[in-house]
């Protein structure tokens, strides 16, 4: 109801107005209201998230997010933190997810970067190399029969 540009601006603002009137500050409601007049309270979910992670990096911690194929080990998880730990000296947030999808390995997100040591992007990996180095080896050996003369 509060997304839809259908419902007008002031019915949305008796809304928010019962809604929160007895659950929040003022400073919040009349946020939530500056949103409402603006049409901008589909926004709110991107500003939540904006928020969560200024306090994580003003309390010097990140989100980690981590897929593997079964659930880690307490073992595994404390060597994950501890090295997130001393590579970036930050205070990880672990978001870990089970992923049936993965053969095995772990595939780890922060922020923009991406490492994926799954068993699958392995086995990719692995098969690209062995193409390479076939259409390597076929053209090395078509070499080999080509005279000087273009022949």
């Amino acid at each position: 109801m509060f997304c839809t540009p259908i419902v007008p601006v002031g019915t949305k603002e008796e809304g928010l107005e019962r809604l929160f009137a007895d659950r929040s500050s003022e400073i919040f409601r009349n946020f939530l209201q500056v949103l409402n007049h603006h049409g901008r309270l589909d926004l709110i979910r991107l500003i939540l998230k904006s928020l969560r992670k200024q306090v994580e990096e003003r309390h010097k911690r990140i989100r980690i997010h981590v897929r593997s194929a079964v659930p880690l080990t307490d073992h595994h998880r404390e060597r994950l933190e501890h090295a997130v730990r001393e590579s970036l000296k930050l205070e990880p947030i672990m978001d870990l997810q089970v992923d049936p999808e993965l053969l095995g390995g772990l595939v780890v997100r922060v922020h923009d970067w991406k490492f994926d040591g799954s068993v699958r992007t392995q086995l990719v990996n692995l098969r690209n190399q062995l193409i390479e180095r076939s259409s390597h080896e076929i053209q090395s050996g078509r070499d080999r029969f080509r005279s000087d003369e273009g022949n």
